[in-house]
């Protein structure tokens, strides 16, 4: 669960290698794979339903979350902040809601990626991902020695 707390690094399943298969056939196991799949898939609302089955059946989990004094729901949350940063500068509201599993402007405000939020957008920081480029095309290759290839080929 910690590796899967570190969402979007990939180190979950280069650790889900490391575990023997009769642990993997644990119903504990197999959901908090369901929940790492549903993250990696961006669906979020479902991930957030089989999160919550998942507390609820396992009571091993709130301890280590306990003992670690991990907060696992924002812990998650900064995670797919992330995600949502590199599509978005500007994001509708619903949608991080959603992602988020929350209605609280204040808790959207509190997710360190979060620049603001207004009544019905959330700003996320401009990066070289989630801004508009120019498109800039440079020709590497001149025609005459296409031409050449192509002739030689025939």
């Amino acid at each position: 669960i910690l590796a899967l707390m570190e969402y979007p690094s990939t180190d979950f399943l280069a650790l889900l290698c490391l575990i023997s298969e009769k642990v993997l056939e644990t119903e504990a196991i197999a959901s908090i794979t369901r929940c790492f799949n549903l993250l990696d898939s961006c669906k979020f609302q479902e991930f957030w339903n089989e999160f919550q089955r998942l507390k609820d059946s396992n009571a091993e989990l709130k301890s280590i979350a306990g003992a670690s004094g991990i907060d696992m729901t924002q812990k998650f949350r900064s995670g797919i902040a992330n995600v949502l940063a590199i599509s978005y500068s500007v994001c509708p509201i619903r949608i991080v809601q959603v992602a988020f599993n929350t209605t609280s402007s204040d808790i959207i405000k509190g997710i360190p990626l979060v620049e603001s939020v207004s009544k019905d957008m959330v700003i996320f920081p401009k990066t070289i991902d989630n801004t508009k480029r120019t498109k800039k095309f440079k020709e590497g290759v001149q025609f005459s020695s296409i031409a050449k290839l192509v002739a030689k080929c025939q």
